[in-house]
């Protein structure tokens, strides 16, 4: 079944746009949270450190970036009641030997709608596991979910895991919730990356591949949700050798951005126009209907593998960021925060180098989102997702495109760097 039904007719883009216009007028009083770790802090390793010189190399096991001015701007900020992370390292997983520390946080902002489609409580009650105790615990991030989690003790600790998980929003036209499977897979992943704190030291750090895989074989075999269906953009880094692995599947990704230029950027896994790669709970009672259903497996996702330095930054999001900000976009403002905060500098010669200590994940991640929102609900502006209505279907408009917006950033710091600093 194709559960993510979102072409659009000129009448109907029509209509969206004047939707807008009544999401403008609430606008200032949206807020976009903004978190870091589980206790709101941001927790960064501090080691020993080594050079590498830098590589990457991707894989994928079947055919399938996002690319993309927004500058910094000096009006008022018309987003009100912001809740930032407190940007404060926690020294306290240090680890002789790791050549890398990492620093992480996240922000997003449920998509604004007025036209939302309700979900029937017996719904809900009918798609939702029994873990109320989680529940409560879910971000207010719209279908959206993600995580970003680090090892703090045994042989692993310092290495880091972090993803978004994207809902099919389609799947609320038949009375199930799109946010349980995102939020349960994430959920699931983080359960299985915590496992490795008792691991030996010989044993390998579990890949995104096999967290993904892990999650969604859980989530089919004990039933835990029994329709929907997400995207996914998860990785696993090592302090200690500095390899980024990361897995995608769908139009989620991810963008490392190095030196005041985009490094590498993920390329986008779709059937066809606004229909992910997407792994999914298919009921039976779907499965037994005369209808086309998306059924992807973790297998058909994209693997990727680099080698960070220090000064990286490196960027997933779900593809609010990306269907309302080109790369170069997303470019000038990571170039604006991380020059603000010092983390990378302007040499003489013009070029831009990472300074000696990175912070800012919290400023880059709210940054981000910020715009990606503002973005999203000007209707003179082209957008990607503009461009590619225009291009996959011949529909010419302008415009930003309403969505859940979540961002996680990882910056990456010399571990002898950090340590010399404390």
């Amino acid at each position: 079944m194709q559960t993510d039904s979102k072409m659009i007719s000129r009448r109907g883009f029509t209509r969206f746009h004047q939707t807008l216009s009544s999401v403008k007028r609430t606008f200032r009083t949206t807020a976009i949270t903004d978190r870091a770790s589980k206790n709101s802090q941001i927790k960064i390793t501090s080691t020993t450190s080594s050079s590498s010189t830098d590589s990457s190399t991707t894989t994928t096991a079947t055919n399938s970036g996002p690319t993309s001015t927004l500058s910094s701007s000096n009006s008022i900020d018309p987003i009100a009641n912001i809740q930032l992370t407190t940007d404060e390292p926690i020294n306290d997983s240090t680890h002789s030997g790791d050549r890398l520390s990492f620093q992480m946080a996240e922000a997003y902002l449920p998509k604004m709608q007025d036209n939302a489609i309700s979900l029937p409580e017996e719904a809900r009650k009918r798609v939702s596991r029994d873990v109320n105790s989680k529940l409560t615990d879910r971000p207010d991030s719209g279908q959206d979910s993600f995580f970003h989690v680090q090892i703090d003790k045994g042989t692993k600790r310092g290495s880091i895991a972090l993803g978004v998980a994207d809902g099919v929003g389609g799947w609320a036209t038949v009375g199930v919730d799109p946010s349980e499977y995102s939020h349960t897979l994430c959920e699931l992943m983080v359960e299985r990356f915590l496992e490795q704190r008792d691991l030996p030291h010989n044993e390998p750090l579990v890949q995104p591949l096999k967290l993904i895989d892990h999650a969604y074989e859980k989530i089919k075999k004990e039933d835990l949700v029994q329709a929907g269906s997400c995207t996914a953009c998860v990785g696993v880094a090592s302090p200690l050798s500095g390899i980024l692995q990361v897995a995608n599947l769908g139009d989620s990704g991810y963008a490392i951005f190095r030196q005041g230029r985009v490094y590498r950027l993920s390329t986008p896994l779709t059937h066809r126009f606004n229909t992910p790669y997407q792994l999914a709970a298919i009921p039976n009672w779907i499965k037994f209907e005369n209808v086309r259903r998306l059924d992807d497996k973790p297998s058909d996702a994209i693997i990727s593998t680099h080698t960070l330095q220090h000064g990286d930054v490196v960027v997933f999001s779900t593809d609010g960021l990306t269907d309302n900000l080109f790369a170069h976009e997303i470019l000038n403002i990571v170039n604006d925060t991380m020059i603000k905060t010092s983390s990378w500098v302007t040499g003489d010669d013009g070029e831009i180098k990472p300074g000696k200590t990175m912070s800012g994940s919290a400023d880059l991640a709210f940054a981000l989102v910020k715009n990606a929102a503002l973005r999203s609900v000007d209707l003179d502006r082209t957008t990607p997702f503009a461009v590619e209505l225009r291009r996959e279907i011949g529909i010419t408009a302008t415009g930003g495109k309403p969505d859940d917006i979540t961002v996680v950033c990882l910056l990456v710091q010399d571990a002898q760097s950090e340590q010399d600093d404390s």
